[in-house]
């Protein structure tokens, strides 16, 4: 009798393990037919320096994470100087995240986003996100030095690097 129980417990844990696979599969092959992002089509590269301000400006920009669902933006309109150190703050549900997503296009917004003067809709999605950073409410370094952490496309020379941990008071971390 219990060679039997335990034979049923083990071909009970398989059949489960089975399914979760199944649905693992069934998954991925949804995900296989999603369209991709509009802005991957996009052949439009802005100019080698871009951006070289940061002048950040949303002017009237309103996003929804799917279509026909609530805003999570609303009429959003402001100009942010290149240079400037800013905080976003509310309530849960506020649009705090949303804010980042709408600069990094995910999804891509109602209204007119500038990066230092070039709507950010109209050029490249891999361009724009290779030059917007978002810093997570969660810290998390990788191995390597700050320097390697912050700039990991090694897109800046040493001295402006220096001189960016420099100015939030990081520069003895900068090669470390």
């Amino acid at each position: 009798m219990q060679d039997a129980v335990t034979k049923t417990q083990f071909a009970v844990t398989k059949l489960s393990d089975v399914e979760n696979f199944m649905t693992s599969v069934e998954r991925v092959m949804t995900y296989t037919k999603l369209d991709s992002e509009p802005g991957y089509q996009v052949d439009t590269l802005p100019s080698e320096h871009w951006p070289c301000e940061g002048n950040i400006t949303f002017r009237d920009v309103s996003m929804m994470y799917y279509p026909g669902g609530p805003k999570a933006l609303r009429n959003i309109s402001l100009d942010i100087k290149g240079g400037s150190n800013i905080g976003v703050a509310g309530r849960t549900g506020a649009g705090k995240s949303s804010f980042a997503a709408a600069l990094l296009r995910m999804p891509d917004t109602d209204g007119d986003i500038l990066v230092d003067g070039v709507q950010i809709k109209n050029i490249n999605l891999q361009v724009v996100r290779g030059c917007i950073s978002a810093l997570g409410q969660t810290p998390v370094l990788f191995s390597g030095s700050l320097r390697t952490n912050l700039d990991h496309g090694n897109r800046f020379k040493d001295g402006c690097a220096t001189n960016r941990f420099a100015s939030l008071l990081l520069g003895r971390y900068s090669n470390n």
